[in-house]
């Protein structure tokens, strides 16, 4: 026995369906990873991580 609170087929069957979807989200994110996706958020982080002020007629309302 593998573990205590299971019994060995089980075990090996959550495993083996964890694994499974793993791979799964692995395959889709290589599939996505190309994609042109714009995130409004990173300028924010960017500019504050190099010290920028926002750009003249861009001041938050």
């Amino acid at each position: 026995m593998l573990v205590k609170f299971l019994d060995d087929a089980t075990l090996v069957a959550e495993v083996s369906h964890l694994l499974t979807v793993a791979e799964e989200a692995l395959e889709a994110k290589r599939k996505e990873f190309g994609k042109n996706v714009i995130d409004p958020f990173a300028a924010m982080f960017e500019m504050a991580g190099f010290g920028l002020d926002l750009p003249d007629g861009c001041e938050p309302s």
